[in-house]
């Protein structure tokens, strides 16, 4: 790989969608969501190994799956950038923090683990030529994979929008409420949390069909309350 890497060829698209990146507990590169907290409603959460920013779930990859490289900046050329601005310069190029961009059909999320030099990303088929490009500059200590998935992220921030329009509708006819939702880090559906006595299994089945999508987890949660007391989250277009 060519080690002449420059960040700044990313487009910084900004925008009010959503952002996803999950990162090393020990990174200080973990992001908080801006626009889309008002359909994934919940703090940061720790999964496995890993801190999900805001909604971003799922398992990590084992931490042998990759060889570790250095952290110390002394070993790093002073013109190489790091590992976190080139996690920032793909999720420029595919719009994961702003509107989504024709670069980032597929793109699902990205993990990036800064004790072992590597980024992991999610995507449903093959990245085009503007990520491959991308990816071959960056330089040869940074291990960068594709794994593949299921559900893009444009695909599940629809399904959550779905999903809690769909409880909006139905109040509390459920018996439940569902209080956050998100979509997982390797594109296999969405994560929910939710209040009540109701089983996780058959919350888990009202999700699919509401969101039509995977629900890869269904789990009681504590309420959040907003501002003026009441639980829940406002629907779409009701903040």
């Amino acid at each position: 790989m060519d080690d002449d890497f420059t960040p700044s060829r990313a487009e910084a698209i900004r925008g009010a969608l959503i952002g996803h990146i999950a990162t090393d507990r020990r990174s200080p590169a973990v992001r908080l969501l801006g626009a889309a907290a008002l359909l994934l409603v919940g703090a940061a959460a720790g999964v496995g190994g890993a801190v999900a920013a805001y909604g971003a779930t799922g398992t990590p990859p084992a931490a042998g799956d990759h060889a570790p490289t250095s952290t110390d900046p002394d070993d790093v050329p002073p013109d190489e950038p790091t590992l976190e601005q080139i996690a920032d310069g793909l999720s420029d190029l595919v719009g994961a923090e702003g509107s989504p961009t024709e670069a980032g059909d597929g793109f699902a999320g990205m993990r990036v683990g800064i004790t072992t030099g590597t980024i992991d990303v999610y995507w449903v088929g093959e990245p085009g030529s503007r990520i491959a490009d991308y990816l071959a500059e960056v330089p040869s200590r940074f291990d960068v994979e594709i794994h593949p998935a299921r559900y893009s992220l444009a695909e599940m921030t629809d399904a959550v929008t779905r999903l809690f329009r769909a409880k909006y509708d139905q109040g509390d006819e459920v018996g439940f409420t569902i209080v956050k939702a998100g979509p997982t880090v390797e594109g296999s559906g969405i994560a929910v949390g939710y209040v009540g006595s109701a089983d996780p299994d058959d919350v888990a089945a009202w999700a699919a069909d509401a969101a039509q999508i995977a629900i890869s987890s269904a789990a009681p949660t504590e309420a959040i309350h907003s501002l003026t007391g009441s639980a829940g989250l406002c629907p779409p277009g009701q903040g």
